[in-house]
């Protein structure tokens, strides 16, 4: 018996001492791999692979297992972009360049830029809200509740997740996700009473838990479950209520796949259970939730966990776990804050250079648009020049037209001036002629009666002075002369007669010659010798000859003929 109980002893100091030394060796490599981050990650990716290899860690030692990971990762993303800061969060950034305008906007909110996403959202409702399907229209307003949620809005967010309620075109898992946030929204809201808000959250989560049974949402159901599980456990009544709707929730987060939520709802199930006194018991659900979840990209969450850890190994009595785990906690939150401060000013900085380029590009475009000015009004100058060069050019030369035309008309009032002047000389020098010839027969005139004196006083037989008469009067040589002098004057009448009326005789043209000279029939028949009524006779038979109208008088037809 004493021999089984000494060999027992010398297993149990065994076991001690190899469990002393993994453990020293455990503590030797992460000590190690936390000094080397800084120098070598080849030795601190080493050391963090052997500490995984390690069987049955404890919940320190994965704690410890983690930050290290968790200090690597930031240290190789620091190398990777070249940044002079010590620690960068890891951030996935999906890209959204090329999603349409409304999913861009949903993204941008998601991703923490708030103003920029509302302002493409609103944008998008003002203009385009009729032509967008009712279900992009929920998201959008889903979107949109929850940015304003975040920015403390709320009665903006109130009234859009109303909207996705109360529209019959809403899926309803957009219904659930709308009282889910209404009773987020309630939860936080510092302006109603204990009852005022407790009664809101424990309407909305309720309803998020209808809907979400009726259409097997189990994820929505879920959120309604921990919902109710963090209102009840404010009230240290309705403990086992909390514990009854955290537990729900921690399950179907966890068979959903949700793990952040399902590891969120840990914590809360964690307190409940503290606050129940089952202290060893609380330890259970984030130990249960510690291994189903990456720690990268999750640091926040295992923050909250290794306090609560902390904190439940302090009300055990196990100070030493519970010092690790405050330790990790810190370390994780010290380089946490640091990553975030580094993101912020990354953004910050990547706001900077937008805004600067920005400006360069209004600079640019105001350069741009004084310069389309400055080349308009230069092309409107050169336009007013040309129009100025055109309208000279026209100006001179329709002047010189209008001064060659009136040359033209001068030369041509000249040319009829000397016609002009030509026939008045003509119709003086033809009356010159009328003047002599009248003259000279009045002296012939004077010299016959003065030798028909002569002959009367000798008594000369009447025989004789008849053939003395008749030898003087020769109205045939008179007419030649008088012809003669007409086509000086008129050279075209003549002619024109002849050949528009070849039938006529001599006697029938010395008539209208006469007539175009506007004699009488007196006139007529004093210059022929010959009765009146042999004159009017004679035009009688020229009118029927020419066949002339009656309405139409000799004297004018024969002056249409000149």
């Amino acid at each position: 018996m004493l021999q089984r109980l000494y060999l027992l002893l010398l297993i149990l100091i065994q076991s001690g001492n190899i469990f002393v030394q993994a453990s020293q060796h455990f503590d030797s490599l992460y000590r190690q791999g936390i000094s080397q981050c800084d120098f070598d990650l080849e030795i601190a990716r080493k050391c963090a692979f052997e500490m995984a290899t390690e069987p049955d860690l404890s919940f320190v030692d994965k704690a410890h297992l983690n930050y290290l990971s968790y200090k690597i990762s930031l240290r190789e993303l620091l190398l990777s972009t070249n940044n002079n800061s010590d620690e960068l969060s890891v951030e996935a950034k999906p890209e959204i360049n090329n999603q349409p305008l409304w999913k861009q906007g949903i993204m941008m909110i998601n991703q923490g830029k708030t103003e920029k996403g509302l302002s493409i959202l609103l944008d998008i409702l003002f203009h385009d809200e009729l032509n967008l399907h009712d279900s992009i229209l929920a998201q959008i307003d889903i979107t949109l509740g929850h940015a304003y949620r975040l920015n403390y809005e709320t009665a903006n967010a109130v009234a859009h997740f109303h909207k996705v309620i109360s529209n019959h075109s809403s899926t309803p898992i957009m219904k659930a996700m709308a009282s889910e946030n209404l009773a987020l929204i309630y939860d936080q809201s510092g302006k109603l009473s204990y009852e005022q808000r407790f009664d809101s959250v424990r309407k909305y989560a309720l309803q998020t838990i209808q809907i979400a049974e009726t259409n097997n949402l189990r994820g929505a159901l879920a959120l309604g479950q921990n919902q109710l599980a963090s209102l009840y456990r404010l009230n240290s009544n309705n403990l086992d209520s909390s514990s009854f709707y955290a537990q729900l929730a921690f399950k179907n987060f966890i068979d959903e796949g949700m793990i952040r939520h399902a590891m969120n709802t840990s914590i809360i199930l964690s307190d409940i259970l503290i606050k129940q006194q089952q202290i060893m018991k609380s330890l259970l659900p984030l130990e249960q939730i510690h291994d189903l979840l990456p720690f990268s990209g999750n640091e926040d969450l295992f923050l909250r966990v290794y306090l609560q850890m902390a904190k439940v190994n302090e009300l055990l009595g196990n100070y030493f776990e519970a010092y690790e785990f405050l330790s990790v906690a810190r370390l994780l939150q010290e380089k946490t804050f640091k990553a975030e401060v580094h993101r912020q000013i990354n953004e910050l900085t990547a706001q900077y250079d937008l805004a600067v380029k920005d400006a360069r590009i209004a600079e640019s475009e105001y350069i741009l648009e004084i310069r389309k000015k400055e080349v308009r009004n230069l092309i409107l100058s050169l336009v007013l020049i040309l129009f100025i060069l055109f309208s000279s050019f026209f100006y001179w030369q329709n002047r010189k037209k209008t001064i060659e035309q009136r040359h033209k008309l001068e030369l041509i009032e000249k040319q009829q001036l000397e016609a002009e002047v030509k026939r008045k000389n003509q119709e003086l020098a033809f009356k010159n002629n009328e003047l002599i010839q009248s003259m000279t027969f009045n002296i012939q005139k004077n010299n016959v009666l003065k030798k028909l004196k002569d002959d009367i006083r000798m008594e000369k037989k009447a025989s004789e002075l008849i053939q003395v008469i008749n030898a003087n009067v020769d109205s045939q040589r008179t007419w030649k002369s008088i012809l003669l002098d007409f086509q000086k004057l008129y050279p075209a009448f003549i002619a024109n007669i002849s050949q528009k009326h070849p039938n006529l005789s001599s006697n029938e043209v010395r008539l209208a010659v006469l007539l175009f000279l506007n004699h009488t029939s007196v006139e007529i028949a004093g210059i022929l010798s010959v009765s009146e009524a042999a004159v009017n006779k004679s035009r009688q038979r020229l009118r029927k000859k020419i066949a002339l109208s009656k309405n139409i008088s000799l004297n004018d037809y024969f002056q249409s003929l000149r």
